[in-house]
């Protein structure tokens, strides 16, 4: 980067000396030298930042202009920051490693998550846990999800596995680190939910990792020739490496791809007893999701128990009451602020497409570990065809449901303290075919 200064110096000596500044942090951070304990340095590195971001992205970094406007804005949270990363003391948070195959609320099913320990900005420690294991140390452990969830929940008592059963970082994040804590006795800071197709598109080849995990994990017994304890083995053992292995090139693909990253929702983050303005800050910036009037969210939970939803397309449409259509998206939260008074239309269409190649990437994986894959294996691996969701709507208490297609084998509307709902439930069971439902709304 001191090439790159000496340049900016004939034209923007400030910017030259901001590069120069930067790539000094960066050497001490490299040498492990803490930039927090006396971070005077990093101070004037980030305040350059708030008084310049527009020029830094719109003229000489374009590529990372909402990159610079994110920093810009933290400023004024830099003590929050700071501490978060360890500057008074270490800080413990969790990673919810969320699996794209088999949908949940809040993101997806997660199989595993690490323990990660910060101090002084340096990674401390990093344990990857299988998501089961505090279940096996606390068997009772629940926590009471709200009576409003009975429509939707078939038992109020969440446990840690699959406890993003609501939808919304506050509360999903807020049950996950009471769990913890009561079960582990110790303090967590952040709750971060990761998911696995964010690495996908950033990092090439980590798709295919990822799904000979799940097969392992899956077949794990046949294996192994036995039924033996820890289960997740081979999975958490890859993970573990892979993430390891790869802590720089991680981190430069989140600093290359922050449009994609903060766009795509697939990074959200729950804290606890921070500033309210910090709090904001990440839901402006699509880090924590809460309820908004001005949304409509459309999350889904696989219920056929198998890990087939990466092969699951879903396109929410809104129509008007004259059948024109408004939106389209393959998003599960639908902005609506664009949207006048009147009537309209939402249908939300599912389509399942496993394409013949999964099918001889299973049978390759077969062949190198050495095993025929048992009906429970195909079942959860989908080499048999069956999938089914529960859908989970949550839109404006300000908003009339006229009419709900009654064509699926259940269909409840219920009340929360934000919002109204509609759960449902349907499947597909046969490969390349559709289903969608429906429902009409009034904006008031």
């Amino acid at each position: 980067m001191k090439r790159v200064a000496f340049y900016f110096w004939w034209i923007d000596p400030q910017l030259s000396d901001f590069t120069l500044r930067v790539d000094d942090l960066a050497q001490s951070y490299m040498s492990w030298v803490s930039v927090l304990k006396n971070s005077d340095e990093l101070d004037k590195a980030l305040q350059y930042v708030y008084f310049n971001a527009e020029k830094l992205g719109g003229f000489w970094f374009p590529a990372h202009a909402s990159l610079f406007t994110f920093v810009g804005e933290l400023v004024q949270y830099k003590d929050v920051f700071y501490d978060l990363l360890g500057q008074k003391k270490l800080q413990r948070y969790l990673v919810l490693l969320m699996n794209t195959a088999e949908k949940r609320p809040n993101g997806w099913f997660f199989g595993s998550f690490a323990v990660i320990e910060v101090e002084n900005g340096f990674l401390k420690d990093m344990k990857i846990v299988d998501s089961y294991y505090p279940n096996f140390l606390a068997p009772h452990a629940f926590v009471q999800a709200p009576e409003w969830a009975s429509a939707f929940l078939p038992s109020l008592e969440v446990g840690f596995i699959s406890a993003n059963k609501i939808g919304f970082t506050a509360i999903d994040g807020a049950n996950i680190k009471y769990l913890y804590e009561k079960i582990y006795h110790q303090d967590v800071k952040w709750v971060v939910f990761l998911r696995s197709d964010l690495l996908e598109l950033l990092i090439p080849g980590f798709e295919k990792k990822f799904r000979e995990w799940q097969f392992a994990n899956a077949s794990i017994d046949l294996i192994r020739w036995a039924s033996l304890p820890n289960k997740k083995e081979f999975y958490i053992k890859g993970i573990n490496e892979f993430l390891k292995d790869n802590k720089l090139t991680i981190f430069k693909k989140f600093v290359n791809n922050f449009d994609l990253i903060k766009n795509s929702y697939g990074l959200q983050i729950y804290l606890s007893n921070v500033h309210s303005g910090f709090q904001q800050f990440l839901i402006a910036n699509h880090f924590t999701t809460t309820f908004r009037k001005n949304t409509i969210y459309a999350w889904d939970s696989n219920d056929s128990f198998n890990k087939i939803d990466r092969f699951v397309s879903k396109v929410v449409q809104i129509s008007d009451s004259h059948g024109t259509l408004l939106i389209e998206t393959d998003k599960d939260r639908v902005d609506i602020s664009s949207l006048p008074k009147g009537s309209y239309e939402m249908k939300i269409f599912y389509g399942l497409n496993v394409p013949d190649s999964y099918r001889v990437f299973i049978a390759e994986l077969e062949k190198k570990y050495a095993i025929s894959l048992t009906e429970r294996e195909q079942w959860i691996l989908w080499l048999i065809p069956a999938w089914a969701t529960r859908g989970l709507i949550y839109l404006s208490s300000d908003f009339t449901v006229e009419k709900i297609w009654w064509t699926h084998k259940v269909v409840k509307q219920f009340k929360t303290p934000f919002s109204q709902g509609i759960y449902y439930e349907l499947e597909i069971n046969q490969n390349k075919k559709t289903a969608f439902f429906e429902f009409y709304f009034q904006i008031n």
